[in-house]
């Protein structure tokens, strides 16, 4: 839609350095690869506060980004999917606010201290099984 092309930006391969400028200026972060093992730039959008839309084919995707919640995924080569995606995302402002508070939250919970906490807790409840 005409509405949806004066508002996204490919901006293509960024150097990691540079990505934390492209995030402050985003809306949203879209990763549409055919085939990603993970994606770690999934995380780093996470952090930034970002709603995600990926394809299925990035590993991060299924890990991280919740349908619905903080963000969306599409089949891997389906631009008329992808298309749908994006448009949902720019005509809810809302909700994609809303999202990317998601993406915040989830970005706090994946830090690793928090993360080794929760191992802490694992351990103290087998040992206390013991």
């Amino acid at each position: 839609s005409v509405k949806a092309r004066d508002r996204i930006r490919y901006a293509g391969f960024q150097p990691p350095e540079r990505l934390p400028e492209y995030f402050a200026q985003a809306d949203a972060f879209v990763l549409a690869s055919r085939y990603d093992g993970w994606g770690v730039v999934v995380n780093q959008a996470l952090g930034a506060g970002l709603p995600i839309i990926c394809s299925d084919a990035v590993g991060a995707g299924h890990d991280l980004v919740e349908e619905n919640v903080n963000g969306l995924r599409f089949r891997s080569g389906d631009a008329a999917e992808l298309q749908r995606c994006m448009e949902q995302m720019l005509n809810n402002p809302e909700i994609t606010w809303n999202w990317g508070e998601a993406s915040r939250r989830k970005a706090v919970s994946l830090d690793p201290k928090v993360g080794a906490e929760k191992w802490v807790e694992v351990f103290r409840a087998l040992e206390r099984t013991q």
